[in-house]
């Protein structure tokens, strides 16, 4: 029998049950409290979503879900830096999912959030794996925004590789479940697809509050960023759900699906998307499209969108939505 050996076998595991006891109590994310909050609000923890996402989530591996440990105890405490990054698969294909954790501070970015959130793309664009937010923030920690901003490898940086993603054809997802304000509004945006749930998930810079304070002006959440707005009128999102697990089942799953199955064909229909918005811009009152007209978007794939914009100024009318184009005639064709 070997004395030493035993020894240090017992120390590794009460080593591992020590860390699987944290990681019991990290997942917990804000507590058991606001995690029933969140379940009356009929939305999901980010890692209910995750896993109702992802084919396995037992098969999944989570990145840094010991981010931000014992730090920002004056604040409350920052559980798994307040997103939950995994990655795993999604009809058979690997992807990476990140998820703020609303639980969290109302899924507010603190510095390690960003530097998590860095991390997941990093791993992305060195992977080329399809990267799918499921948003739900309520922007920078204010009380630590001094924090966030001014280094390299700080908040900004994430947009800058939002850009770079999409330069490299890595695919990006969002969907927004839950408030989505300030900084946290920049990211799906800026993403290929983006859809919303109905009545919880919202997009927009500043709240009806601040809205009131600055002002003076009466606005609700739902008129000021909701679904409908973003759907039908901003056309910032592509699809609304109608709650959290329609979401995740129907047209963002389908979505994924396009884009691991086809990339190509998704990224050329996303293409001629853009520039039958565009056509309708600029001839607002054409409300079909002829052959020869449809022949002249598609030969604009290959050419500079400044070129064509450069020649006329013009100013988006309200009426041309998202839901203008899906009661189009020329829906089909795209």
């Amino acid at each position: 029998m070997d004395l030493q050996f035993n020894k240090n076998e017992d120390a590794n595991k009460l080593r591992l049950y020590e860390i699987n006891k944290l990681y019991s109590q990290v997942k917990k994310g804000g507590g058991e409290k606001a995690m029933a909050k969140q379940h009356e609000q009929g939305k999901l923890s980010a890692r209910e979503r995750i896993a109702y996402l992802l084919d396995n989530d037992e098969d999944a591996i989570e990145i840094a879900a010991f981010a931000g440990h014992e730090m920002y105890a004056e604040h409350g405490g920052c559980p798994s830096a307040g997103v939950v990054v995994k990655i795993g698969k999604i009809s058979g294909k690997q992807c990476i999912v990140v998820a703020n954790d609303a639980t969290v501070k109302a899924g507010a970015w603190f510095p390690i959030t960003g530097k998590k959130n860095l991390r997941a793309q990093e791993i992305a664009m060195e992977n080329r794996l399809p990267i799918i937010y499921l948003v739900d923030s309520a922007g920078v920690y204010l009380p630590m925004q001094d924090e966030i901003f001014p280094d390299k490898e700080h908040f900004g940086r994430i947009f800058r590789n939002n850009a770079k993603m999409s330069s490299m054809g890595i695919i990006q997802i969002s969907a927004i479940m839950g408030s989505c304000v300030a900084g946290g509004a920049y990211l799906p945006i800026m993403s290929d697809e983006a859809m919303i749930v109905d009545k919880t998930g919202s997009i927009f810079l500043a709240g009806s509050y601040l809205v009131k304070a600055a002002i003076g002006e009466n606005i609700d959440n739902e008129t000021l960023g909701g679904a409908t707005t973003h759907c039908e009128i901003s056309g910032v999102t592509d699809y609304k759900a109608k709650d959290d697990k329609n979401a995740l089942e129907n047209p963002l799953v389908i979505t994924i699906r396009q884009v691991l199955t086809e990339p190509k064909v998704f990224l050329q229909k996303k293409i001629q998307k853009k520039f039958l918005v565009l056509f309708l811009l600029l001839e607002p009152n054409n409300t079909t499209l002829t052959k020869s007209s449809k022949d002249w978007l598609i030969n604009q794939n290959s050419k500079n969108i400044n070129q064509i914009t450069a020649k006329r100024l013009f100013v988006v009318p309200q009426e041309l939505t998202v839901g203008v184009l899906e009661s189009s005639p020329i829906k089909e064709n795209w």
